[in-house]
């Protein structure tokens, strides 16, 4: 079910009215129907893995528990449990990316492989579940967290709806303790949650959506385009990104906000960032600070040699670019970003003058750096990124279409001042607008901007629901 679809529209309200009409004890079993019910509207048959993964995930938790003592059981008990949610990512996500490669890499040498690709469905969100349970696991083996004996509120953490296709990634002493508490209803949060749903559609059905066209066009006749249009392009699509998976990520805070509970802030105003290790502090939270406590720090993050510190950051942006796809260009992706954060280091470490450069101009230059690196991930492979870099410095407008730069630029903008009354770490943009009378004026362009838009363009789905 999509979030920017009419029924998300009916289904959020029915679920809303039914979680503060029962008695509390029954709230979980609403919840766990109605976020498997939200899933299977996609593909029914898939939910079993994602139930097969909590299970897995549930067990191996409990016996690690009952075996704390005993660290033969205890290693035995996590790893059963990691192997079991790694092998269902692993096979339904990047099994044909590493069986091609190493097919090709046999004839190359003249050799055999046998194996043929798997015929399989890339299962919605799995990357986004599948990281949330091995959070939990690695979490119980180390003591960080307690097992969860309730099967239900466990499944529950795994699946809950607003935030299971894409994220926020959760931590489980977080979310389980926030699903187990009995909600008042609140007007505040109704209020509050409908705000962030608003803004979030805003930003995917007017902006993302129709920022989506004017690229896709682009693409279409990538071998003509070059110049100016191809850079304008790139700023584009960061901003298509941005909204779209922000978007998705407000949607999902808000929608909880309403069933009384706080899901993790994922995105805190990228574009403000002076720096690109601070751009990347501020995009997917959840997702770097998860790579950040479970793959960088255990590997030494930067309590070891300069050397092997960017090494560090290399390996686990490499990550960050293969958890998003099993692809080269998701690889790319990721090193790209991992190598201009070495570099950035390096430059802060060995050239004096950088700290003297004005932060305006620290921060047109970060984003625009952010946005060349982030074109791959726009392109079918390595080939097509090739010549749109070789076009993209080729003189000339291109395919430069002056209305529809204008028409996109206004949208932006529109963003840009509503998000500059919005506070560093705050989810509501509208909260430091200074007039009741003119956050209402905003409450009501968004919603007949949404309208307009929203009949003009079908329901595209999330960006990130491919990851």
């Amino acid at each position: 079910m999509l979030f920017n679809s009419l029924e998300y529209l009916y289904f959020l309200p029915i679920v809303l009215i039914l979680y503060y009409l029962l008695p509390y004890k029954f709230r979980w079993l609403l919840l766990i129907f109605s976020s498997y019910f939200f899933y299977m509207y996609w593909k029914w048959a898939y939910a079993s893995l994602m139930l097969l993964s909590s299970l897995c995930s549930y067990v191996s938790g409990i016996q690690m528990e009952k075996n704390r003592t005993e660290k033969g059981k205890l290693k035995l008990w996590f790893l059963l449990g990691l192997s079991a949610d790694l092998s269902i990512l692993l096979t339904f996500k990047y099994f044909n990316f590493f069986n091609a490669n190493i097919s090709t890499l046999a004839s190359y040498f003249r050799l055999e492989w046998p194996f043929e690709p798997l015929s399989l469905i890339l299962p919605l969100g799995i990357s986004f579940y599948t990281f949330q349970s091995l959070s939990y696991t690695i979490d119980v083996y180390k003591g960080k967290a307690k097992a969860e004996k309730h099967f239900g509120y466990y499944a529950l953490f795994v699946s809950f709806f607003p935030q299971l296709v894409a994220g926020p990634i959760e931590k489980s002493f977080k979310l389980i303790k926030q699903l187990k508490t009995d909600h008042a209803f609140k007007l505040q949060n109704i209020i509050d949650g409908f705000k962030l749903v608003l803004w979030g559609l805003f930003k995917k059905v007017v902006i993302a959506d129709t920022l989506a066209i004017y690229i896709a066009q682009s693409f279409d006749n990538l071998e003509n385009d070059h110049g100016l249009n191809l850079w304008i392009v790139m700023v584009f699509f960061i901003y298509q990104v941005y909204c779209d998976f922000s978007g998705y990520s407000d949607i999902a805070i808000g929608s909880a906000k309403m069933l009384g509970i706080n899901l993790s802030l994922n995105f805190n105003l990228p574009f403000r960032a002076s720096s690109y290790s601070e751009l990347w502090r501020r995009w997917h939270i959840t997702l770097t600070g998860w790579v950040r406590e479970y793959i960088y720090i255990p590997m030494g993050g930067n309590k070891v040699s300069p050397f092997r510190s960017y090494l560090n950051i290399i390996f686990s942006f490499g990550i960050i670019g293969l958890w998003h796809g099993a692809a080269w260009t998701f690889v790319f992706f990721g090193l790209l970003h991992g190598v201009t954060i070495v570099i950035e280091n390096l430059l802060n470490k060995y050239i004096s003058f950088i700290k003297a450069i004005p932060k305006a101009i620290k921060v047109v230059t970060v984003f625009l750096i952010y946005a060349f690196n982030c074109i791959i991930f726009r392109c079918e492979d390595l080939s097509e990124f090739t010549l749109l870099v070789k076009n993209a410095f080729t003189p000339g407008l291109g395919q430069f279409s002056a209305q529809g730069f204008f028409i996109l630029l206004s949208l932006i903008l529109l963003l840009e001042s509503i998000q500059y009354f919005q506070k560093d770490g705050d989810k509501i943009p509208f909260s430091y607008i200074p007039y009741t009378s003119l956050r209402f004026m905003i409450y009501i362009l968004l919603t007949f901007l949404i309208m307009i838009f929203g009949n003009n363009l079908s329901e595209q789905p999330f960006f990130y629901f491919q990851f």
